[in-house]
């Protein structure tokens, strides 16, 4: 668990982009984690149940199916997208907050009836 600019950050979910507000964006980067992990996972153990019951049966290990293939390749799609927009974010997050700070801010001295840079 790592502090973040007063954030607590766990595991690479994206909760920045519930707190500005972007929650369709978060929801996105949270399908992709699960696809990319998901699909990773079921290749994976896919893989490793095939060369078990081959091992059992015989000395010749088939090859890698294209199940393998497409389970490794999606989740590798998801991750070089996440990882992309982690870029992304790395240098349009102080941009992002300070748009969203500004707009609380208007917010809150309209309903207070105060100049928004009294505060």
């Amino acid at each position: 668990m790592d502090h973040v600019g007063g954030c607590t950050v766990r595991g690479g979910v994206p909760i920045h982009d519930f707190y500005l507000g972007a929650i369709g964006r978060g929801l996105i980067k949270i399908a992709l984690v699960v696809i990319g992990l998901g699909s990773f996972m079921a290749a994976y153990f896919g893989f490793i149940f095939t060369m078990v019951a081959a091992g059992e049966q015989s000395q010749d290990l088939p090859a890698p199916g294209p199940l393998l293939w497409v389970g490794f390749g999606l989740a590798l799609v998801c991750m070089l997208v996440l990882f992309a927009w982690w870029v992304y974010d790395a240098f349009k997050m102080s941009t992002r907050i300070d748009s969203r700070n500004d707009a609380i801010r208007k917010d809150a001295a309209q309903e207070f009836n105060v100049d928004p840079w009294s505060f």
